[in-house]
């Protein structure tokens, strides 16, 4: 997840922009290796799938330290009933610490799995990232979401 959609889903709209960039800095993003699991885009939709495989499968990414139980709550409500939250662990790209966190599995449609591997360098250049966050229908249920917290 971009740096720009985490801050839009724990922040929501309403947030000052010094409470966003608080929020923001109080969380450290760690590029990050998750093995035994695949990224593959979806047909129709310019977001990724994580599926666990039996291969030698690695999605590479980043682990985001830091967040409180409203964060992770934020993350729920904007992932969706397609997405499962697991435990997992990850390698740190930086220094090859194992870390115990969650992921989002994908737990939809099995049939729109193209099988092609989603690159997010490619989703930021060709301007999709912008794009995406205009059209988001999910941030309506996360901004509702903080509205009541």
């Amino acid at each position: 997840m971009s740096k720009v959609v985490l801050s839009r889903v724990l922040c929501g709209t309403e947030v000052s922009q010094h409470d966003e960039s608080l929020k923001m800095n109080s969380v450290k993003l760690v590029p990050a290796t998750l093995k035994g699991y695949t990224r593959s885009s979806l047909k129709g939709e310019e977001y990724p799938a994580i599926t666990q495989t039996e291969g030698q499968g690695k999605v590479k990414g980043v682990l985001a330290q830091g967040l409180t139980e409203t964060d992770i709550k934020a993350l729920d409500v904007f992932e969706g009933d397609w997405y499962q939250r697991i435990p997992v662990q990850v390698t740190s790209d930086e220094d090859g610490t194992t870390f115990d966190t969650n992921v989002y599995l994908y737990v939809g449609d099995m049939q729109l799995l193209t099988g092609t591997d989603w690159s997010f360098q490619q989703f930021l250049e060709s301007g999709k990232e912008q794009k995406w966050l205009d059209d988001r229908c999910d941030f309506f249920d996360v901004d509702n979401f903080h509205r009541a917290s």
